[in-house]
């Protein structure tokens, strides 16, 4: 009995950890690579990222002469709680297919919401989908053409998606 418990211990233990662990793994990532030379890398955390999307977003909206779509995305985007960008065309190629190798396996356990091809070029949308609480959590661009990683961490409502999406069709 008690090696049935530890097990099941084990397993729930593994199970709450493997939830976080591709964010982890993609922070990772990006924080080895930003050591190559010509890479450039932004990260943005709970608070600057906050900022960006609450506090900033009036002056974006004046900014764009009070263009609707402007602030249904910035609605949409306060649920994004860290932001990491990373591009490295400017990089040897050597260097960038170590990059890109590093990133493939990162982001092997994901699930792909979307693939877009374009000839040589194209974007992969990784995410995690909660259909019971229906919204999408921590969202990953990749463009390996570009050589260019976006991710964004955090919780980003479908219906609201949804309806930009249909507003804007």
């Amino acid at each position: 009995m008690k090696r049935i418990i530890a097990v099941l211990l084990t397993i729930t233990v593994a199970a709450g950890t493997l939830g976080a662990a591709p964010r982890e793994r993609l922070r990772e990532v990006v924080a080895d690579c930003s050591r190559y030379d010509g890479v450039e890398t932004v990260r943005l955390g709970g608070v600057a990222t906050f900022l960006v999307t609450s506090v900033l977003s009036q002056y974006i909206v004046q900014a764009a002469d009070g263009d609707e779509e402007v602030a249904d995305v910035l609605r949409l985007a306060r649920g994004v709680r860290k932001l990491y960008v990373m591009e490295y065309s400017g990089c040897e190629d050597a260097d960038r297919s170590k990059i890109d190798r590093r990133l493939r396996r990162a982001l092997k356990h994901r699930d792909i919401l979307l693939e877009v091809k374009d000839g040589e070029d194209g974007v992969q949308i990784y995410g995690k989908y909660d259909e019971h609480l229906g919204r999408v959590s921590d969202v990953v661009l990749y463009m390996p053409g570009d050589h260019t990683l976006i991710c964004l961490f955090g919780r980003i409502s479908m219906g609201a998606l949804t309806s930009l999406m249909e507003k804007y069709e």
